[in-house]
């Protein structure tokens, strides 16, 4: 594979790792927003390859870049919670929040859908051309402006 292709594949690998990043982030902080207590955020599954706790959270990375998680205690009310976290936990929410939490993830692919798709310029302005490079206004007394602004006039057709 050449440079480029490696290029591309790194690009598209980093790509996705954010888009799974700004998902969980989704859940994440809905989760927080409604008072639950949330003990990891990482991103990949397998092997933990880096990690750092701030808070009552440890946000990491993993060896396989194919997804990722946020473990919010109490996602079932099977799993032992201790006594201390037990008003803080997800089940405990109203059936409202658990819904607006878990589907915060989803909404954010929404949101970045919008802002690839409108953030490319903002409304009201030139937008670049192919090459990334915004053409040079031409001044109106050119004749050369004048010529390609005159409408074409074409003979009549007998």
């Amino acid at each position: 594979m050449t440079a480029a292709g490696w290029l591309g594949v790194i690009a598209f690998v980093l790509g996705l790792l954010i888009s799974v990043m700004i998902h969980e982030w989704g859940h994440f902080a809905a989760a927080r927003r409604f008072g639950c207590k949330v003990t990891e955020f990482f991103v990949g599954f397998g092997t933990r390859l880096w990690s750092v706790r701030r808070g009552e959270t440890e946000y990491g990375l993993k060896a396989i870049p194919a997804g990722g998680y946020v473990k919010i205690v109490g996602m079932t009310d099977l799993e032992p919670i201790p006594p201390e976290d037990e008003p803080r936990a997800f089940y405990r929410r109203p059936a409202w929040q658990r819904a607006v939490t878990l589907s915060a993830g989803s909404f954010m692919h929404l949101v970045i859908g919008f802002v690839l798709f409108f953030g490319r310029s903002p409304p009201g302005t030139t937008s670049p051309t192919r090459s990334g490079r915004i053409p040079a206004r031409r001044s109106s007394s050119s004749s050369t402006a004048a010529a390609s602004t005159a409408p074409s006039r074409s003979p009549p057709t007998p």
